[in-house]
């Protein structure tokens, strides 16, 4: 979401044109119903949109974690619209298939992202017990020692946004 970027918007705004946008399926977002609809050619479809939409040509990209994945793909299959990337916390997907071969810890570090591919599991995990795995999530994964890297405004924020999933999203995909 865009809450996740809005330091960097701030500082890279001065210099560029600056779209955050929000993954498909993801906050108040467009939802498809298909699954077919979340292909990585549909992702890398939406980015180049984005791109055209904005008046450009060619973009600057840069990326993080899930959309690590996308830009990479979209640097792939459409390098005419890639000026230059920038992908932070996700490998090249050929190194990154290499390492989940030939690398049992990195498989077991990675279990999430196959997690994630279950139909409903996600969100039930999630919202169990009021979302308290998604915070713990929040509180655990990243750590500096001089202070918490997030504070209650911002998984507050990411809550009522949509990083990870909001009570309406949690309602629809656990019928009720």
């Amino acid at each position: 979401s865009w809450w996740s970027w809005r330091h960097q918007i701030a500082a890279l705004s001065s210099r560029f044109r600056v779209a955050a946008p929000t993954l498909r399926g993801y906050g108040a977002s467009d939802r498809p119903r298909q699954v077919s609809d979340y292909r990585m050619d549909h992702l890398v479809g939406d980015v180049a949109g984005l791109v055209r939409a904005l008046g450009r040509d060619r973009a600057r990209i840069v990326a993080h974690d899930w959309g690590g994945g996308i830009a990479w793909a979209f640097a792939m299959d459409r390098p005419e619209l890639c000026e230059k990337l920038v992908v932070c916390n996700c490998p090249h997907p050929a190194i990154f298939t290499q390492a989940i071969r030939s690398n049992p810890r990195q498989l077991l570090r990675s279990w999430y992202m196959f997690v994630f591919q279950l139909p409903g599991i996600p969100e039930r995990l999630l919202a169990a017990r009021d979302f308290r795995a998604a915070e713990r999530g929040f509180r655990t994964m990243v750590r500096r020692r001089d202070r918490e890297v997030f504070t209650d405004e911002d998984i507050g924020a990411y809550y009522l946004l949509d990083s990870i999933l909001t009570v309406v999203d949690a309602k629809h995909f656990l019928g009720q």
